[in-house]
């Protein structure tokens, strides 16, 4: 082995080959073990870092799991809040509509008793309209006939009308006040209307009966009235109040009356044109009316050959006086003559509901088709009334020999009434009617044979007066749209 001794190294030489060969393996082994000591240090640095990443690993893991408890903690939370919020609502709509069930129903219980107590005022109303109407047609039907009556009658006619109508809109405006805004009750004032109407025809067709026969002049004033009645009854029903309380001049002449009066009536009343596709189905409904009263008149002439039954109670000492009242029973035998009378009331009442709006053709027409009914009625109370002489005769003794030519008189009257045709008479009229008055000629002027024309006047006076007496006494067997009721 080499010493060092100084600056430069000094080999120490060995003392044997030996001890160098042991140096060399103890150097060996001890680099091994440093070896081996380093390898063990670095699997246990090792082993100690994996156990660190293995806690940090489930340490997340826990947080993780921990989140995700917390989570779905909460979304249970939510969902369970949400449904509790979710039944709340359901429980409060829930309440809601039972709510306005029950409102519902409480209003349909004070409507049912609104409907009820209009249902009871409006009969209430209907009977006391029957009742004035009733009242002024008795007023109409016993008027004193004196010196003056033919110059008077057109202004009593009228004003009468005037009145009736005048309180029928007082009526209604009342009404209208009173009734409560509903829905379901609005039809009922429709109703109302219609009754008013039907009154009003009905009082037209009344007072028809007892103005008696007319010259020509007189025939003129009737229709001026009647056209006044119809600008009432559809053109200006709003007027109608205004031109009533107007006073009327008594000295003046009828026609004159007629033509103011018509001219108060219309001052106020809109004259616009109506549309094509209107006029054109107003039109067709006059021809349809047109049609059926012809088809009525066909179909019904038939019983103007036959004879009426009456009963043996209804026997008067004197058929020619005008207290007499002639009333055809409501028995089978009769039908057909009351079902020819009712559907010519039923022609009228249709005729009634149509208005012209100002246009003349409707008018005419509708004029023309009234016309026609009342000559067709007339015809009918003249049969009525020949009728109830000839069984009167019948019951009478016979044993005169003038009473059996009275019968064959009233016989041959008879016929002659049944042999006239009052569809065939308007016609004729119609087409000669240029505005010339002498279009209105009396019915039973056209009919009746040629003879002593005053005997004929006053016959036919007597007829006038026996068919507006009866006409009254029948008021009650007439329902409450105006219908003849057949007790069968």
């Amino acid at each position: 082995m080499y010493a060092i001794y100084g600056p430069s190294p000094v080999l120490v030489q060995p003392s044997s080959l030996n001890d160098y060969l042991n140096y060399q393996r103890w150097r060996e082994e001890q680099a091994y073990l440093e070896e081996q000591r380093q390898y063990q240090l670095y699997r246990q640095m090792e082993r100690q870092r994996q156990r660190q990443r293995m806690a940090l690993a489930a340490l997340e893991q826990h947080e993780k799991e921990q989140r995700r408890g917390k989570l779905q903690q909460q979304k249970y939370q939510q969902a369970l809040d949400q449904r509790r919020l979710v039944n709340f609502l359901q429980q409060l709509h829930r309440q809601e509509q039972e709510k306005k069930i029950q409102q519902q129903r409480q209003e349909e219980v004070k409507r049912q008793k609104l409907i009820q107590q209009q249902m009871a005022r409006q009969e209430q109303e209907k009977k006391i309209q029957q009742q004035m109407a009733r009242q002024a047609l008795a007023r109409q039907l016993y008027w004193q006939q004196g010196d003056n009556e033919k110059e008077d009658t057109l202004d009593e006619w009228t004003d009468l009308v005037q009145s009736l109508v005048t309180k029928i809109l007082q009526g209604d405006d009342d009404k209208d006040e009173t009734m409560p805004t509903s829905a379901a009750v609005e039809p009922e004032q429709d109703s109302d209307d219609a009754e008013a109407d039907d009154s009003l025809l009905v009082l037209t067709n009344d007072t028809r009966s007892t103005m008696g026969p007319m010259d020509d002049d007189e025939e003129e004033d009737s229709d001026d009235a009647d056209e006044t009645l119809l600008v009432l009854t559809d053109d200006a029903p709003a007027t109608t109040a205004a031109a009533a309380s107007e006073p009327m001049d008594e000295d003046e002449e009828d026609d004159s009356d007629a033509d103011e009066l018509l001219v108060a009536l219309t001052d106020d009343t809109p004259t616009a044109s109506m549309d094509d596709d209107k006029k054109k189905s107003k039109l067709e409904t006059l021809d349809q009316i047109k049609q059926q009263l012809e088809k009525i008149h066909e179909s019904h002439q038939k019983v103007l050959a036959s004879s009426l039954y009456f009963n043996d109670q209804q026997q008067h000492h004197d058929t020619t006086t005008a207290a007499d009242l002639v009333q055809v029973p409501t028995v089978s035998k009769n039908y057909e003559f009351l079902l020819y009378e009712d559907n010519i009331m039923r022609i009228l009442l249709q005729l009634d509901n149509i208005s012209s709006d100002g246009d003349e053709t409707i008018r005419q027409q509708r004029k023309d088709l009234v016309k026609q009914a009342g000559l067709i009625l007339d015809q009918l109370d003249h049969y009525k009334q020949a009728e109830w002489e000839r069984h009167s005769s019948n019951s009478a003794t016979s044993d005169d020999d003038d009473d059996d030519d009275d019968v064959s008189d009233e016989s041959d009257a008879v016929i002659n009434i049944a042999h006239s045709d009052p569809m065939s008479t308007s016609s004729n009229n119609n087409d000669s009617d240029n505005g010339d008055s002498d279009n209105d000629e009396d019915l039973q002027d056209s009919d009746l044979d040629d003879g002593d024309h005053d005997d004929d006047d006053m016959q036919d006076s007597d007829l006038d007066d026996n068919d507006a007496l009866q006409d009254f006494d029948l008021v009650d067997d007439i329902d409450d749209n105006g219908f003849l009721i057949l007790n069968l």
